[in-house]
């Protein structure tokens, strides 16, 4: 089985490249060709160290879009298919999805588009265009059925994560380690977090907060930074998630978007064994309980995330019983094998 997966552009900070990452090496694990191709490669130290690499092709990054640069992207992506023999195309976001489609009406192959979150609907392509869906959550399935897309054709996948190191002890120190990590976005609620961490760090002693990731605030974070001796590090990206989480006590996940299809970082922090403090996204409610797997605050909300962040460290105890409840959770919910699986059951319906 041969399968072309397309991007609108690879990160290593990015949660939608490292899903694709994840998933190309489990598929290639069980015999499965993947190709990635992307509009635009920012990094790809993550994809080169498992002997990946993603092919650049500007023709399908969404920013560049028009009439005839949409053509070409179609046009090349046939090439693909005709030139690898794949008889799937993998798309990753509504642009990618609307290329597949047409290339796939040319080649007489067969499409599937991940759902990774819902964005607001403009412009004249549509944004659901596949023989088969997968959404990484239910509210996403549910948008799917909203507009009216058969229920046949849409599969529940949640995120997969291989990682099969026992979880390391937490909050058994002194100081308490508060983590982020994310693409440094507005979006993303990055600023949010910095800005909680300089506040409880300029207040109260016993707190070292990082921030991992890249993107547009890098630079506001580094120069406000270099003025400051308060226990907060910016570490660039994390070539490796879990050597971040393996030391952290508390991760945060402080997005602002209340349509996230559902963040791999929260995934990776449950594994790791972290308590995860999150803000109110519509797909947290399907997977999280905040009576018994962590915290919750709402969107935006700065003086409730440093509530919670204090919190957790003044109530240890209760701190490690929320966060083992969410690891054992966790490891069921989001289970490599079954991630890999069921992408690949969906894969063999299309053939």
């Amino acid at each position: 089985m041969k399968v072309i997966h397309l991007l609108n552009s690879v990160s290593d900070s990015d949660g939608v490249s490292m899903h694709v990452l994840q998933l190309t090496k489990l598929l290639s694990a069980n015999g499965v060709t993947c190709r990635i191709v992307a509009g635009k490669i920012i990094s790809a130290r993550k994809f080169e160290r498992e002997g990946i690499t993603p092919l650049e092709m500007p023709e399908f990054l969404h920013a560049r879009r028009s009439v005839a640069t949409m053509s070409a992207a179609v046009s090349k992506c046939y090439g693909l298919l005709r030139d690898s023999g794949a008889k799937i195309i993998h798309s990753h976001s509504h642009y990618a999805a609307n290329i597949a489609w047409y290339a796939s009406r040319l080649a007489g192959t067969s499409t599937v588009q991940t759902v990774h979150g819902i964005i607001p609907e403009g412009g004249w392509l549509g944004h659901f265009k596949a023989k088969r869906f997968i959404c990484v959550s239910e509210t996403c399935a549910e948008h799917l059925i909203g507009r009216g897309i058969s229920k046949d054709r849409i599969h529940l996948i949640r995120q997969g994560v291989a990682h099969s190191a026992a979880p390391k002890a937490k909050f058994t120190e002194d100081e308490i380690r508060v983590s982020c990590i994310s693409r440094l976005e507005h979006e993303k609620g990055v600023d949010l977090f910095f800005e909680a961490a300089l506040d409880i760090t300029g207040k109260l002693p016993g707190f070292r907060f990082t921030i991992a990731g890249s993107g547009s605030l890098e630079e506001k974070i580094l120069r406000t930074l270099s003025g400051t001796k308060k226990s907060i590090e910016f570490i660039g990206e994390a070539e490796d998630p879990f050597a971040v989480l393996d030391m952290t006590d508390i991760a945060v996940f402080p997005g602002r978007i209340p349509n996230e299809g559902f963040p791999m970082t929260i995934a990776e922090a449950g594994i790791a064994g972290c308590l995860v403090i999150s803000s109110r996204f519509d797909s947290l409610k399907y997977v999280f309980d905040e009576k018994l797997d962590g915290h919750e605050f709402e969107l935006g909300d700065l003086q409730g995330l440093k509530r919670k962040i204090i919190h957790s460290a003044q109530n240890k105890e209760e701190s490690a019983e929320r966060a083992r409840h969410f690891c054992n959770k966790a490891k069921r919910l989001f289970d490599a094998d079954k991630f890999c699986k069921k992408h690949m059951d969906v894969y063999e319906k299309i053939l």
